[in-house]
């Protein structure tokens, strides 16, 4: 997602859960190997909604996981550790 690749992923839980919110790739149902060939199949025929998918995922880990956020994200709850 950070190198603005949209993603196809065959998997339930927090990963699925980020592609989705972030609007990054598609989500498939894991082992539905016809839904996994028309996810491809989708990216192959719309270059722009691949295009927009990797956007969408690069904005979504820069806005929620870059090294700043992150580190001030920690700090924070150092300092609610602390000062409880």
């Amino acid at each position: 997602m950070a190198a603005s690749k949209h993603t196809i992923i065959a998997i339930d839980g927090v990963i699925k859960e980020v592609i989705e919110k972030a609007n990054g790739g598609i989500t498939v149902k894991p082992g539905d190997s016809e839904c996994i060939a028309n996810a491809i199949l989708t990216y192959y025929n719309n270059k722009g909604l691949a295009v927009e998918h990797g956007i969408n995922a690069k904005k979504f880990v820069s806005e929620h996981f870059e090294r700043e956020k992150i580190s001030q994200d920690f700090e924070n709850i150092l300092k609610q550790i602390i000062f409880s």
